[in-house]
Formats: structure tokens, sequence, C-alpha cells
């Protein structure tokens, strides 16, 4: 049977104005369920769906299950560019400037995918010396060369502007363009953490050498040796020039900062090219 004459499709979902329904009757008298069988729950679960608010709903008061924008709830965005990294008055950031994904892998491929949109397939992408086997397999699908940066005198395993220069000029050599650079901070699986000075040069580097995307992983910022602390990202998007800010991209994420790989939630944070 259809739904009753009080609901209708709204936005490619269904809406109802009534407080409840009575989807456990309907379903249990229509299949014989017992009151707590799989089916009841899930007419009970369709039911939640349909008298709880979303985003959307809470504007005009209707109650609706259709999708959400693929850009994060508003209200979670807005948290993470205000209270999570603090961009109140820095330039070019607004809460427009967060997306959410589902999970760190999923905002590695969405910011792949735009390298190669960009920049076409077969360019390089610069990884530490030791990188995240991730960033390989993720890279490859996308169409994007992994390129490991060298390991040089007394930098350990962190990237340097000695390295990333290197690095442009073996790709030079041959003829394969150099679209992006990702800096990792604490690294995984080395553990090296860079300072927000050594950040900062970095990506001034990148962008003085001709690299388009800069992508600033600081999916493992919360798991820091004892006597460090998080960024001051205000303080770290200050020191950068509005040019330089145009070209860098920061991941983020619950998956790894509060020790739970199954809390699949990232975001990416960039400029608004506008400014």
């Amino acid at each position: 049977p259809g739904p009753p004459p009080d609901q209708r499709l709204v936005g490619g979902g269904c809406s109802s104005s009534r407080s409840a329904s009575p989807a456990r009757e309907r379903l249990g008298a229509a299949n014989g369920s017992p009151p707590h069988s799989p089916a009841a729950n899930a007419a009970d679960s369709i039911d939640a769906m349909w008298t709880a608010p979303t985003e959307e709903g809470a504007r005009d008061g209707s109650r609706t299950t259709a999708y959400g924008t693929p850009q994060g709830d508003r209200r979670v965005r807005a948290e993470i560019f205000g209270h999570y990294y603090g961009l109140e008055g820095v330039g070019g950031y607004t809460p427009e400037s967060v997306i959410t994904t589902a999970g760190g892998r999923d905002a590695l491929q969405k910011i792949y995918q735009a390298i190669s949109f960009s920049s076409g397939i077969g360019s390089a992408m610069i990884v530490g010396p030791a990188p995240w086997p991730s960033y390989v397999h993720g890279g490859y699908v996308c169409g994007l060369n992994l390129l490991r940066a060298p390991l040089v005198p007394n930098g350990g395993f962190a990237l340097t502007p000695e390295s990333i220069s290197q690095s442009v000029d073996f790709a030079r050599h041959h003829h394969v363009p150099v679209s992006a650079l990702m800096l990792t901070t604490p690294d995984n699986p080395t553990g090296t953490f860079l300072s927000v000075y050594e950040i900062v040069e970095l990506v001034q580097t990148a962008t003085r050498l001709g690299i388009r995307h800069i992508i600033l992983d600081l999916m493992y910022e919360m798991v820091l040796d004892e006597g460090l602390t998080r960024y001051n990202m205000a303080r770290l998007l200050g020191a950068l020039s509005p040019q330089e800010r145009q070209h860098l991209v920061i991941m983020g994420g619950l998956t790894k900062c509060i020790g739970a790989s199954n809390v699949r939630h990232a975001h990416l944070v960039s400029a608004d090219p506008g400014q």
C-alpha cells in the first residue's frame, strides 16, 4: 500500500507533518510480525527518521528523510571552522571552506580526483621518504605517480626544502610534472613532527617551485608526544600569503584523534578561491 495521505515527497525524501506514524502497526499487521521482531524494529527506525527534524527541516518546520548536502551538515562545518581550528578572522576562510567526508581515505580520494582533474593523468605527488602505504594505493587509482623525497643529511625522515627541490628537479629531468606535495605531521609511520615554522617554510618552498596542490595531513594531530601541543592554525595560516593559502588543503578528522578507527569522519579545509 502507498503512504498515508498526510505524507509527501520532498527533495527526494519522504516528509511528514505528523508527530508520529503507525509504522510498526502497519508492518506488523501486514507481515504477522511480533512487536519486537527485526521487521518491527526496522519500522521503528523508519518512523524515527520521519519524525526527527533534519538541518533543512529545522528551517521550515518540516521533517524529512532526504539526503543532506554533499559538503556535510553546516552546523558541523561551522564547529570545525570556529571551535576546532579557530579560523574566525583569518582571511580567505569561512565555514563554507570546510567539507566533511566519510573518513580519511574518502577525503584523500576527493583530493586525488581534484588534482587529476586539474593537472591531468600522470603527474607526480611528492611524499616523505617513508610514506604511509595508502598514499600510494589511492594516488595510483586516480592516475598520480608517487615520488618519494630523498633522505637528506641531518633531516631524518622529514621533508625539507632541499629534498622537495631535489624531487622537483628529478621529476623534471624525466619530463614528469609535479602537481602536489603531501605533508603529514605527525607522520605515520615515522612519528616525525613538523613545527609551525617548518610547515610554513615547506609550503612557501613548494609554492615557489610551482607546486599547485599542497596537502597538510593532520589526521594524527592529537597523537602527540608529551610536551607537544596542537597547531595554532590561525597563526600558521596567518604566516602564509593569500596566494600561498590558495594552494593549501588541510585534512583532519575524528578517526585517529579519538582513537576510534571505525568512526569514519574527516574533513577538508581550503581557502575560498574568490578571496
